[in-house]
């Protein structure tokens, strides 16, 4: 079965992880319909191998369906890897309870699929940031989370500024993963249950309002025993039109120069600043990845990365460009999805709530 033309044109599977991982066996239906199931995951992306995880173990016959070959095949495999916790406690986002479960998430993570755990640096750019960052450390339950002041954070992270700095934080529990080689882990865990099987390469064209039932490509009809999980960025408008526009979906780039070796742990540094974020990163003197809102231009996030980062290593004249649809790396993505998939919580779109 192939793709429809629109599918297509998305990227996939061009990130480092995704040509580097070597791929995992898992249970694959290789017709959909000759099954019964009690739910379906459309999205075999980390959040969709989770939550296939967790109704497996529950006792639940599962499908995961995904429009790509393979696991992670999209968003999740294209990101930096940072198993990064947020910074802020905005009490509409769940304030201090959000932080807390996302450190936790940072460190069970860490303990499945970590290469590297050296903390990070995030610097706050005005002084209501500073004033946020540091309600981090009167917070119990993220001890460890170091306070920096003034220029501390440039220094701390290697950088140089004209311009005064407001402090930062320094996360203690953040490391770097491989996101594809962790869906795949996590995938595996959902088919040892025995209840979750695979489809890929499967386009689903629509989900139906009125029972729990599927249009996949070429007009066939998936019937669901109990409910479809929505567990796709990309394709939620698509398949529910009524939310089309509740999501903004953003285009960032990766700028990515290739190890020597087969070594791509993150080290260094991390730079965010409110309202241009851009996030730099040196995994090996070989190697600098530049993402993040800021960086939407090419040219324009290379000329953040002179001027904040000195020593630039000579090899990123003639990079390599991944592109990827999505959140920014520094929005989140490793934030709340894998700590989602370590801490037995789901997000997740029903078909049936909307």
């Amino acid at each position: 079965m192939m793709p429809s033309a629109s599918l297509r044109d998305l990227p996939g599977g061009l990130s480092y992880w995704q040509t580097t991982t070597p791929a995992v066996d898992l249970p694959v239906v290789e017709d959909p319909l000759s099954g019964s199931y009690e739910y379906v995951v459309i999205g075999a992306g980390l959040t969709g191998v989770a939550t296939a995880l967790h109704l497996g173990r529950a006792g639940h016959s599962v499908l995961v369906l995904e429009a790509g070959p393979r696991p992670a095949w999209r968003a999740s495999g294209r990101n930096g890897g940072h198993v990064w916790p947020s910074s802020h406690a905005h009490e509409d986002e769940g304030g201090m309870k959000k932080l807390r479960f996302e450190m936790s998430g940072a460190k069970a993570v860490s303990e499945v699929e970590a290469r590297k755990i050296r903390g990070s640096i995030e610097l706050a750019c005005s002084s209501e940031e500073r004033d946020e960052q540091r309600a981090l450390g009167d917070t119990p339950a993220l001890e460890g989370v170091e306070i920096l002041n003034g220029d501390e954070g440039w220094l701390a992270a290697n950088l140089r500024s004209k311009r005064d700095g407001y402090g930062g934080i320094r996360q203690p529990n953040t490391a770097t993963a491989n996101p594809v080689r962790l869906a795949y882990m996590i995938a595996k865990k959902a088919a040892d249950t025995k209840k979750v099987s695979f489809s890929f390469d499967t386009l689903v064209e629509s989900i139906s309002k009125d029972s729990s039932s599927l249009v996949l490509e070429g007009g066939r009809c998936l019937k669901v025993g109990e409910g479809v999980v929505l567990c796709t960025n990309a394709f939620t408008g698509v398949l529910l039109p009524e939310l089309a526009h509740c999501f903004t979906q953003r285009l960032s780039h990766v700028i990515a120069v290739p190890c020597r070796k087969e070594d791509t742990r993150l080290a260094e540094c991390t730079l965010a600043a409110v309202n241009d974020t851009v996030y730099i990163s040196r995994p090996v003197p070989d190697r600098i990845l530049i993402g993040g809102e800021g960086a939407s231009e090419l040219e324009a996030g290379a000329k953040r990365l002179k001027h904040a980062h000195h020593g630039l290593s000579s090899s990123v004249s003639h990079p390599m460009v991944f592109h990827w649809s999505g959140p920014s790396p520094v929005e989140g993505i490793f934030s709340s999805v894998l700590a989602s998939t370590a801490m037995d919580f789901l997000y997740f779109t029903s078909a049936r709530e909307q």
